[in-house]
């Protein structure tokens, strides 16, 4: 999955596709501390449960400001 991508099969008219996703890894941002990253795992499955499309990549989400301890 060099890109992020995986062959599939071909999606056709009147399929129905069920996406599923996984985090797999989240962190804080070490340059940009309201920004978190979080790696993901995606993939669409038709109505016979065969896989359509699977990709993995990185999101930034807002994160919630830290509170002092104490």
């Amino acid at each position: 999955m060099r890109d992020g991508r995986r062959p599939a099969l071909p999606v056709r008219a009147g399929d129905t596709i069920t996406y599923r996703r996984r985090i797999t890894a989240a962190r804080p941002s070490e340059s940009r501390p309201g920004i978190g990253l979080v790696q993901t795992q995606w993939e669409a499955l038709n109505q016979r449960g065969e896989m359509v499309m699977a990709m993995e990549g990185w999101g930034m989400f807002g994160r919630r400001p830290v509170k002092p301890a104490g």
